[in-house]
């Protein structure tokens, strides 16, 4: 996940650079996308028995209210639109095509945007779990010990690669290491591709690479854990800043009509509605369809939300979306993302050892524990994250002292 960077103020950005797009219900979508998965785990970790179904103790009516929280996966693939999107916004702006930078300079902004919670987060949940004289797997199901591996791994944001480490220790982490893989292969193979061919066969690349191990790879080897296909979505994101920056013939003219793009947001929307409700096989199994399906709908709902001449019923929801609650939660979704899952899945633990039943447990923790996890994720994000964040004046304090011993351009 990623926060859209503030603004550079014309001071240190010079008199001929453009000025920085604050597309701010961004957000907002941020934001409902890390409450959504903050929610499905609630449900996740209290609805299903050892089985992995949901439990028969369950009121059937309430099994039914719950239907639409159990698609936590797919929030994860709204994070990577909105990542490629975010990433892709100033390099469609630029001149030359070029990050801005360069490919060092974007190295050190994404490691000291997403490296420093991640590493705090990490060291915090295997620290609980020593000082609790035990190493455990944070998946709901029996305590297993993790091994040297298991931790190593994840210190190297590597442990994706592998099925048996990918949810040892905090399950959301592993989508932070396969971003922080993507933000790699971006770089260094998707620029360049984008460069010379654009957008579109950028896009057919990294739908290939994507699904290249689930069409030559075994099922058991194949990293379908890891959802490959998301360098597919990362590369939808990125086609969504090119088509709002760089408006022009070919497959981008369509996507500058307002009325096509809340159209068809619009009759995706429904049809995500639809499918939430009914669950078809494919929905729930195939997460890929999902996942591909939940990705355009995120890269056109980005692109109507952005159209200046968008209708009047868009223009209520970006109005939502930038609303002060939105906003804010949006500011620390990614501390929210990080430290959720041990706090509900430890209250949970404790639920369970007294006996209390699975509509106990939910109640609890959509109750208490939802709140209890904004407010720890909030102060998280105040002491871990916020300062490695653009604009924190800290930050702008950094900048400014390399720009001083930087020789003239």
């Amino acid at each position: 996940m990623t926060i859209l960077p503030q603004p550079t103020p014309p001071s240190a950005a010079g008199p001929a650079a453009a000025p920085r797009l604050r597309l701010n219900f961004l957000d907002g979508l941020r934001g409902l996308a890390a409450l959504y998965v903050m929610l499905a785990h609630v449900f996740s970790i209290t609805a299903y028995g050892d089985d992995g179904r949901v439990s028969a103790t369950l009121p059937p009516a309430f099994v039914w209210a719950t239907r639409g929280l159990c698609f936590p996966h797919y929030a994860v693939a709204v994070f990577i639109v909105l990542s490629g999107f975010c990433l892709m916004l100033p390099v469609s702006r630029s001149k030359d095509g070029h990050l801005p930078g360069g490919l060092l300079g974007f190295a050190k902004r994404r490691a000291r945007r997403i490296l420093p919670p991640y590493y705090v987060a990490l060291t915090f949940v295997l620290a609980v779990l020593f000082a609790s004289h035990r190493l455990v797997k944070h998946t709901g199901g029996g305590a297993t010990d993790l091994s040297a591996a298991d931790i190593g791994t994840h210190f190297l944001l590597i442990h994706n690669l592998w099925s048996r480490y990918s949810m040892q220790v905090d399950i959301p982490m592993w989508s932070v290491a396969w971003e922080w893989q993507i933000y790699f292969i971006f770089a260094l193979l998707l620029l360049p591709v984008w460069r010379r061919l654009g957008s579109v066969w950028t896009l057919v690349l990294a739908l290939a690479l994507g699904f290249l191990p689930m069409a030559v790879l075994p099922a058991a080897s194949n990293f379908s854990w890891t959802s490959p296909w998301y360098l597919g979505l990362f590369a939808l994101g990125m086609a969504a800043a090119d088509a709002l920056c760089r408006p022009g013939s070919g497959p981008f003219r369509r996507l500058q009509d307002a009325r096509f793009l809340s159209v068809s947001s619009g009759v995706l929307a429904a049809g995500l509605v639809v499918l939430a409700t009914v669950q078809p096989a494919w929905f729930g199994s195939f997460y890929w369809l999902g996942d591909l399906y939940i990705g355009l709908f995120a890269a056109l709902l980005i692109l109507a939300c952005a159209h200046p001449a968008k209708p009047d019923a868009l223009r209520r929801v970006v109005r939502g979306l930038e609303s002060r609650p939105l906003m804010t939660l949006g500011a620390f979704s990614y501390s929210l993302y990080l430290v959720h899952f041990p706090v509900l899945i430890k209250m949970q633990d404790i639920l369970h050892k007294h006996g209390a039943s699975h509509s106990a447990q939910f109640l609890v923790l959509l109750c208490a524990g939802a709140p209890l996890c904004l407010r720890l994720a909030y102060l998280f994000h105040l002491a871990f994250e916020r300062p490695f964040m653009p604009g924190h004046p800290k930050t702008e304090r950094q900048a400014e002292a390399a720009a001083l011993v930087s020789p003239a351009p």
